[in-house]
């Protein structure tokens, strides 16, 4: 080691250790101003590092530092609940035949999930159309009137009993003559008159019939078969129903949270069989403060994200707005619907919304990853020429996976965003393939 070497590695050995007093003196100083004992720090480790001799470069990943515009955002917390929920109940009285869930289980719409007994009304349903069918048969004979046989029948008839009347009246008229000669007696014209009046009520009706079948049926009697069809039809079409009702379908598609009956079991009109939810989508309600809802775009996505997927973020829709604002709070409900096709995401769980705001102007921006954290600040790894160099910054504003910085960056300058945490300064580096820098997501923080 040279004299000169030497000499810088006391002088910054002695200046960190005056940094080190004056922090357990409590002096308090602002970033920028830790900003020349870091650097300091940083140049003595770069230096210690270097001396050893040549070393092995080490495999990193690396983005470049942008200028872009970022969207900042505000962070609310949560709880996601289904779109739709309810409890599946009957509409029918019955006994359960076919059980076909299980908690858990997914369903399609209009899948069938309980079905009912339904034989007793089957039984009653083909008595009912057998009834049907001859009611119709009535009607319809009366709708297309009498038969020509029935008409040239009503006047044989008819003509049956003009010939009987005359010969009635004939033989009555040669009784009464016999009995003004005091021939026939009283009880043969009187078996006479009977007989002449019992003709002429048969003429009567009979000329009454041929005037029926000719004329056809009446109205009141057409009403009366429309409605014996009608009345019937009702029956038939109510015990169908029942039938179909006796299939418990699934409303839309969904999962089933809880099964509350058994096979087996005979349950009443509006009994729960089970409770159903849609997952996809899902809302999510969050409390937007009064100071931002003006300024939050309205037709922008929001970023979502889940303790439960770290890393991984969804997006939500302004789905509608609730008009009562929270007078403790000063918030605004918004309702978010946020789709999962992939059935990822439950109810009940706790999720954090980002709300967007109005943008900001072009700033240096670098992958999260790339942002280093130690006791005396935050800094990156610049690579320079085929070294790691570090180099303090402050962070700004945070866009998704992306953060605004203030430093001694520039633009296209290449940053180690991934073998960060095991890199000393100066540490010869190599750089590997890696995906395409993260963007800016749809949903930004405050920092």
């Amino acid at each position: 080691m040279g004299r000169l070497e030497s000499r810088v590695l006391c002088l910054a050995t002695c200046l960190l250790s005056c940094s080190a007093l004056f922090s357990h003196e409590r002096l308090q100083v602002t970033e920028m101003q830790r900003l020349p004992s870091l650097a300091i720090g940083f140049l003595a480790l770069t230096l210690s590092a270097a001396l050893p001799g040549q070393q092995q470069a080490k495999l990193v990943e690396a983005a470049p530092v942008l200028r872009q515009q970022l969207r900042p955002s505000f962070e609310v917390l949560g709880e996601v609940r289904a779109a739709r929920s309810l409890l599946l109940g009957t509409e029918i009285a019955g006994l359960i035949k076919k059980l076909e869930i299980e908690e858990g289980d997914a369903v399609e719409g209009d899948a069938v999930l309980v079905e009912l007994e339904t034989t007793i009304k089957e039984i009653s349903l083909r008595a009912a159309e057998a009834k049907l069918r001859t009611a119709k048969a009535q009607l319809e004979e009366y709708r297309r009137g009498s038969r020509k046989e029935d008409i040239a029948q009503a006047r044989a008839k008819l003509a049956r009993g003009k010939a009987r009347c005359i010969q009635a009246e004939d033989e009555l008229q040669r009784i009464s003559k016999l009995l003004r000669d005091k021939i026939a007696s009283q009880r043969e014209h009187t078996q006479a008159q009977a007989e002449a009046d019992s003709r002429r009520a048969e003429l009567h009706a009979a000329q009454a019939e041929l005037e029926r079948v000719e004329a056809g049926p009446r109205s009141e009697v057409l009403a009366r078969a429309e409605a014996r069809v009608q009345e019937v039809q009702a029956e038939a079409e109510r015990l169908r129903t029942e039938i179909e009702m006796a299939q418990v379908k699934a409303p839309f598609a969904g999962v089933v949270l809880e099964k509350l009956v058994e096979r087996g079991s005979y349950v009443n009109v509006g009994s729960p069989l089970c409770r159903f939810v849609q997952l996809d989508p899902l809302e999510l309600t969050i409390a937007v403060p009064e100071r931002l809802f003006a300024k939050m775009p309205r037709k922008l996505p929001f970023e979502v994200r889940f303790d439960a997927f770290p890393g991984k973020s969804f997006q939500g829709r302004i789905h509608r707005i609730i008009p009562s604002a929270d007078r403790l709070a000063r918030t605004i409900p918004v309702r978010l619907r946020i789709p999962n096709p992939e059935r990822k995401l439950f109810p009940g769980m706790v999720a954090r919304a980002f709300v967007p705001t109005p943008t900001k102007g072009e700033v240096l921006t670098v992958p999260w990853d790339a942002i280093v954290r130690s006791p005396r600040g935050r800094f990156v790894y610049a690579i320079l020429g085929g070294k790691a160099q570090p180099i303090p910054v402050q962070l700004g504003v945070r866009a998704g996976n992306v953060v605004e910085v203030r430093g001694q960056l520039q633009p296209k300058q290449l940053v180690v965003t991934r073998g960060n945490e095991v890199l000393r300064p100066g540490d010869p580096v190599r750089i590997k393939p890696s995906p395409k820098t993260p963007q800016p997501g749809s949903g930004l923080r405050n920092k």
